[in-house]
């Protein structure tokens, strides 16, 4: 399935060309965009919200900013700084185990980002 952000394919000189994206850090690679499903699930919330009474709206998005504030805060406490053998500053996540060099929020930021603007959006009068 294709959608108008994040097409599968295209085509370059008589040729089809897929976008390819790439986690330099965990050396992945991967044709769906990395907050593709988080805009899947915005789109649902934004049908979702459309759907309500208007006196029911601005409940539904306060109770979503609490539920989304609430999994920032459990998401970053599970990361942890850590230092290596030589100095060098690391994060570890207790919950998965996993660690990385780069700042948590630089791979989490995006979506927290995407969320806070959805918010603002569906606020305005």
């Amino acid at each position: 399935e294709s959608s108008a952000l994040f097409p599968k394919s295209k085509a370059q000189n008589g040729k089809r060309v897929r976008t390819c994206f790439m986690n330099l850090e965990h050396e992945t690679k991967s044709f769906e965009h990395p907050l593709q499903s988080e805009f899947q699930t915005l789109l649902k919330i934004w049908r979702m919200w459309l759907e309500l009474p208007d006196g029911h709206r601005r409940f539904f998005l306060e109770m979503l900013a609490e539920k989304w504030e609430a999994e920032t805060r459990a998401e970053e406490a599970q990361w942890q700084k850590v230092f290596d053998g030589e100095g060098h500053t690391y994060y570890w996540n207790v919950g998965t185990g996993r660690t990385t060099y780069c700042t948590p929020w630089e791979a989490v930021m995006p979506r927290h980002y995407l969320r806070a603007q959805a918010l603002r959006f569906l606020s305005q009068p």
